[in-house]
């Protein structure tokens, strides 16, 4: 982990990661949506891998193309609560630009963290906790910049293992991130989705 950039440069991450330790530490229920495209579903496999090795149970939707369409629609977040309210909704590969859909789980009273690569269209989300370098650029995380979101998810375990390391949770001690390169591999390359970890 030494030889990773820092974590933190990215806008957000810190808070998302903070997030995430709070919900680790008081045994909270995470929802976990993820694109169905290889970029979505290699970060949900990613992020639930992750919050399993922590106790935690996460539950995980991924959206039915022909019934849900694209994104983050109200359809599949009605499948992601089908097993009850959860304390944190995690939206990865979509979400940017869904505002109805993030005030309509703000008003369940339930926390919400988009990680997504998308450009910003109509206003982005004000609510929830987004980590999206295109509508957060930050003076030093160019590197991340053109990240997809595997990779950023990928970011945002590093931030998280940082974090709880430095609170001496065990478990964060005994976790190797290469051990999740392979779901940062998997995520498909294409213009403008560069899905690769540098090594300072």
């Amino acid at each position: 982990m030494a030889e990773l950039g820092d974590p933190f440069l990215l806008a957000n991450l810190e808070g998302a990661a903070a997030r995430l330790s709070a919900a680790i530490a008081n045994r909270e229920q995470i929802a976990v949506l993820g694109d169905y495209d290889v970029d979505g579903v290699s970060s949900t496999s990613l992020l639930v891998s992750l919050l399993r090795r922590f106790g935690l149970s996460p539950t995980f939707v991924v959206p039915r193309r022909m019934e849900d369409g694209y994104g983050l629609s109200r359809s599949a977040i009605d499948r992601a609560l089908e097993e009850g309210i959860p304390n944190l909704f995690i939206a990865l590969d979509c979400g940017t630009n869904s505002q109805e859909e993030e005030n309509y789980l703000k008003s369940q009273g339930i926390d919400v963290i988009v990680i997504d690569h998308h450009r910003e269209k109509e206003g982005a989300v004000e609510s929830a906790i987004l980590i999206n370098p295109h509508v957060y650029p930050g003076t030093d995380d160019e590197a991340w910049r053109n990240l997809c979101t595997v990779g950023l998810v990928f970011k945002l375990a590093h931030g998280l293992l940082k974090r709880l390391r430095n609170e001496n949770h065990p478990v964060a001690f005994r976790i190797k991130l290469r051990d999740y390169l392979d779901f940062v591999a998997m995520a498909r390359w294409r213009i403008g989705c560069l899905c690769v970890v540098k090594i300072d």
